[in-house]
């Protein structure tokens, strides 16, 4: 197995993928790059010296998926008379070329947060997504056709109809693609993309369900093959790793654990920040970012409560509260952010929210105050208050001229 034969593998290469098939130790190999993965995934996004999950989870992650995937697409050929080496011996060979497809996921490592704004990197991000997702389904679908000796219309058929079930389960644990409906929360830019995304996804993995259950019925019916990798003898030399794929190996995994040092302090901060913040300790959580500052967390960080995931904790104006007692700048960061979460949710604040004087108090307080008045200025100008007093009122009157104040310096329409 040569270097050339990984980089022959992932374009669909049939003589590759049977050469990495006969090499035996190849699974270990395999096995490293999954972990490669999970650190071109996470070295920017994930603090792995609290949650090495993030690292360690890919290889169960694709133990359980690969051996779904080998159930489905062995089950039929090996049904209808494949002769092979024995169940067993067939599964360690997929699961093999399966994980030999994890430097597919090196894709996820490219830095796009650090390079462009937060919109245009969600956008990246979902398109290689898109690729990566696309990509491995084909190369699987290669993969069993080459090794079960089907036609490749057929393992395409059962790998998609495998892969709607894992998405089309995902998403429906997922609460994000319906917050924005359900809670009349007002999503960012790059929170709707991702919403958009998921919710077409899901449509598109629910509709076509019926096609795929009776494609794979049909498929059923028609599965059948021959075992295609060769058998090596007793007095044949196995077929070894060459020198080159395991210095690729090793060289991913120092090239993905380089950036950690600068990387993680970061993220390792964010979590403990976060762990505050939800734990309840919101005092510590507000003293750490304004002692700490914005620059020291990562780069386009949300803390929570995250509209798109439906948090609820910590309570965003208890935290703007929070932010507010310190003195000068050094928590002009934290208010900005908390104040954009509590204009999110204007509806809820104007229409529903009994107390509405503490929300009106911290949007008359903070700098960006005027400015979310006046992009919410429909909420402003058409709801009524739930709560009727005349201070209820008059800080409603308030925040209106503050809004109007800011679109005549600003020379915007009203």
């Amino acid at each position: 197995m040569q270097l050339s034969t990984l980089f022959k593998f992932l374009i669909g290469d049939r003589q590759a993928i049977l050469t990495i098939a006969a090499t035996p130790r190849a699974i270990w190999i395999g096995l490293l790059l999954v972990l490669t993965g999970g650190l071109a995934r996470n070295y920017d996004k994930e603090p792995l010296l609290h949650q090495p999950q993030h690292v360690f989870g890919p290889l169960i992650v694709s133990a359980l998926i690969g051996t779904g995937l080998f159930v489905i697409l062995y089950g039929p050929v090996s049904i209808r008379g494949l002769r092979g080496p024995g169940s067993l011996r067939a599964y360690l060979i997929f699961m093999t070329l399966y994980w030999m497809t994890a430097p597919m996921a090196w894709l996820y490592g490219i830095p796009t947060e650090r390079m462009t704004d937060i919109v245009t990197a969600t956008e990246l991000n979902l398109w290689t997504l898109a690729l990566v997702s696309v990509w491995r389904v084909l190369l699987i679908a290669r993969v069993a056709s080459v090794i079960f000796g089907a036609p490749m219309w057929i393992m395409l058929i059962l790998t998609c109809a495998f892969s709607n079930v894992i998405v089309t389960g995902v998403l429906v644990v997922t609460p994000f693609p319906v917050i924005n409906i359900m809670g009349g929360i007002e999503l960012t830019r790059s929170e709707q993309l991702i919403s958009e995304i998921a919710t077409t996804i899901f449509a598109l993995s629910f509709i076509t369900i019926p096609a795929l259950v009776l494609g794979s019925l049909v498929v059923l019916a028609l599965a059948k093959g021959s075992w295609q990798v060769p058998a090596v003898s007793r007095d044949e030399a196995k077929p070894r790793v060459a020198r080159g794929v395991i210095a690729l190996t090793l060289a991913a995994l120092v090239l993905w654990s380089a950036p950690l040092p600068w990387t993680q302090p970061a993220q390792s901060l964010r979590y403990k920040t976060e762990r505050a913040l939800v734990s309840g300790d919101l005092a510590e959580g507000v003293a750490m970012m304004a002692s700490h500052g914005r620059a020291a967390y990562p780069m386009h960080w949300d803390p929570p409560p995250r509209r798109l995931y439906g948090e609820s904790e910590p309570d965003a104006l208890e935290v703007l509260q929070l932010a507010l007692e310190h003195s000068g700048d050094e928590a002009g960061w934290i208010a900005e952010i908390y104040a954009e979460k509590l204009a999110a949710r204007m509806r809820w604040w104007v229409f529903m929210e009994t107390d509405f004087l503490p929300f009106a108090e911290v949007m008359l307080a903070v700098d960006a105050g005027p400015r979310l008045m006046y992009e919410h200025r429909r909420w402003l100008q058409e709801e009524s208050l739930r709560d009727e007093s005349d201070e209820a009122r008059m800080a409603l009157r308030e925040l209106r001229s503050s809004a109007r104040r800011y679109a005549e310096e600003n020379d915007l329409s009203w």
